[in-house]
């Protein structure tokens, strides 16, 4: 996007930036009012950061429905009842979803890593395994298989970050890949403190659930604006 755009929404991103300052201090201080006044505008605003550095797309729809479903989801888990947290898990549920159909689409002008080398995927279900195999003895019944499709689904998301390498720079795709890794680390700790109880061994965990989850969800954002004017550029390009 041209230097003029940058500029003129740089203040969104440094809202965004602010809010999350704001909210990982409402975490540090347990100022549950800071944290519902916060949370909820979080995504919103780096969604609209997104939206305003970008052109129209598929990839582009896809990643900006996404931030709006993380920004239900935060809302959602804000409440302590089991219905909140179903809905909040369909609600990322639903973002990852988004976020997997944009890596799928993306178009490239060679194949992904993984597509070469399916070998690697077996590090997916490795993780995909233990991550069950560990949580499974903890998990309420009638929520057990709800947490295996959502893990499916986030682990699915990240093999195709994993894919978009060869197909955007490589500086773009390590970014990406770190936020991919730091989202995954959020929602595994969040599972660890709910269900299992090893939670209090956490230091601090809401602290370190939003601070991985923020700062994933911002290496996202970022490295896909500029993913986004790459494959524009090659476009007008071509």
């Amino acid at each position: 996007m041209k230097k003029n755009n940058n500029q003129k929404y740089a203040w969104i991103l440094w809202l965004f930036i602010g809010l999350s300052i704001l909210n990982l201090s409402a975490e540090l201080l347990n100022s549950q009012w800071l944290i519902y006044v916060t949370k909820p505008l979080l995504l919103p605003t780096l969604a609209l950061y997104f939206i305003g550095q970008t052109r129209q797309s598929a990839f582009r729809t896809s990643i900006f429905i996404g931030f709006l479903f993380s920004a239900l989801g935060d809302t959602l888990l804000m409440f302590s009842q089991p219905g909140f947290f179903i809905a909040g898990l369909l609600a990322f549920l639903t973002a990852h979803l988004m976020y997997l159909r944009a890596f799928l689409i993306f178009p490239f002008r060679e194949m992904g890593l993984l597509w070469k080398r399916p070998v690697w995927s077996l590090l997916f279900f490795a993780y995909l395994l233990l991550n069950v195999r560990f949580l499974w003895p903890y998990l309420p019944e009638g929520l057990n298989y709800a947490v295996v499709i959502y893990s499916f689904c986030i682990i699915a998301m990240a093999a195709a970050v994993f894919n978009m390498k060869n197909r955007v720079v490589t500086n773009d795709w390590q970014v990406l890949m770190l936020g991919a890794v730091l989202f995954i680390f959020s929602d595994t700790l969040i599972a660890v403190n709910k269900f299992t109880p090893f939670g209090e061994y956490i230091p601090s965990p809401r602290l370190a659930i939003m601070t991985t989850y923020l700062l994933g969800q911002l290496l996202i954002g970022l490295s896909c604006i500029r993913i986004a004017n790459t494959q524009d550029s090659n476009t007008t390009e071509s």
